[in-house]
């Protein structure tokens, strides 16, 4: 299956914000869609001390 969608990357201070353009998907999918986003970012650096 392939979706074509229209996003841009927006950069504000300390955080970056993924925004897509509207478009009528089912909702698993785009949770779907938000679940490997979320799996780009790195894991959180624990601290051992």
């Amino acid at each position: 299956m392939l979706i074509k969608i229209g996003a841009k990357i927006v950069s504000h201070g300390r955080y970056v914000a993924f925004q897509m353009a509207e478009v009528a998907i089912p909702r698993n999918l785009f949770a779907d869609i938000l679940r490997l986003i979320a799996e780009l970012r790195p894991p959180p650096v624990t601290s051992t001390a």
